[in-house]
């Protein structure tokens, strides 16, 4: 038999520092520290609580309805014939506007510069008309305590939007039915007469209704800002569909609305096979939190996810994590040598 081989200080490799994605600490097993949350959704919906039928259509709107006539239609009709966007439809829409402002559309982020502008008029419009309502009431306030009436069954709305648009437009909503609720005392009270709150309510009806239907001239092309400078057919076709009126600051990216998405850059199909190749790559390392799990079949230390550098081992925090992985790395390789010591030896008799 061949004598027991010693392995000594010299035949030890240097230990090369454990990188985790995201800086993690080294005590931490890998596929914890790669793994993230899912993005974030309410366990239950929201409600919004209405009080007025004029509140609640607004929420609903209309859907189309088929002129069936053999002459053509009226003007009632026709209205009728196209439908009306409600608050549903308006918030479906942003969503997709939303989507195409992350891919880079340069229309999606002037249609949301456009509708926060109109948000914001229309905010300052019943603000208003509250403002010159309460008034009224609090000018009697002496001798009267008014009281706004409410419904003993107002209607529940669940609400699931998932961005600051519709969430400004159910706002509106809110505000337009306390509006009509209190324009309603305002005229039971004989503190205006009814012409008045009917045109107050139906004006800001109207306005609530134009904002729904401007998100419907945003047409999806799947444009980028790339195809406008390009001058792509795709960009002529914008330019047919939704005008001319795209300004240059929106085109280069300067001008974008303070609640607009970040934008990511589409990614062609190479970079996603490369990437996908790159994260399988790093999974054939192993997922325990053992010592070199995160490393590829060569013994290469796992790329840094981030792109950051790693925390130092030097640093005292790091003290305990670094000598338990010293220890465990001594004992991996005196093993991985005893054991291609003990094939060489039966290989030679």
């Amino acid at each position: 038999m061949s004598p027991k081989r010693t392995l000594s200080v010299q035949d030890e490799e240097p230990l090369v520092e454990r990188i985790l994605p995201h800086n993690a600490d080294p005590i931490s097993d890998y596929r914890t520290a790669a793994a993230h949350p899912s993005s974030l959704r309410s366990s239950s919906p929201d409600f919004i609580y209405l009080h007025t039928s004029t509140a609640k259509k607004l929420v609903h709107g209309r859907r189309p309805t088929p002129h069936t006539g053999n002459t053509p239609p009226t003007k009632k009709e026709a209205s009728k014939e196209a439908g009306i966007i409600g608050l549903f439809r308006y918030a479906d829409m942003i969503r997709i506007i939303r989507d195409a402002a992350v891919a880079d559309d340069p229309y999606a982020d002037w249609w949301l510069i456009q509708i926060t502008e109109r948000l914001e008029e229309l905010q300052q419009e019943i603000s208003q008309h509250q403002q010159n309502y309460d008034a009224k009431l609090s000018a009697r306030a002496a001798h009267v305590r008014h009281h706004v009436g409410v419904s003993f069954e107002p209607v529940p709305v669940p609400i699931t939007f998932h961005n600051p648009y519709a969430w400004r437009a159910a706002y509106l909503v809110i505000d337009y039915d306390t509006l009509v609720r209190t324009g309603a005392k305002v005229k039971e009270a004989g503190l205006m007469i009814p012409s008045d709150t009917a045109r107050i309510n139906s004006l800001t009806e109207s306005n609530m209704r134009a904002l729904f239907q401007f998100v419907s001239l945003w047409k999806n092309l799947s444009l980028t800002r790339d195809d406008v400078r390009q001058n792509t057919q795709r960009a002529q076709q914008a330019r047919g569909v939704m005008g001319e009126g795209l300004p240059q600051d929106v085109l280069d990216g300067t001008w974008r609305d303070q609640y607009a998405p970040a934008i990511k850059r589409a990614r062609n199909r190479s970079e996603v096979k490369r990437e996908a190749g790159e994260s399988e790559s790093v999974d054939a390392g192993g997922g325990s939190g053992s010592p070199g799990a995160e490393g590829g079949s060569g013994g290469e230390p796992a790329a840094n996810l981030d792109g950051g550098g790693a925390p130092s081992l030097d640093n005292p925090f790091f003290a305990v994590s670094a000598q338990a992985e010293a220890r465990a790395a001594r004992v991996g390789r005196a093993g991985a040598k005893a054991v291609a010591a003990k094939r060489t030896a039966t290989d030679s008799r």
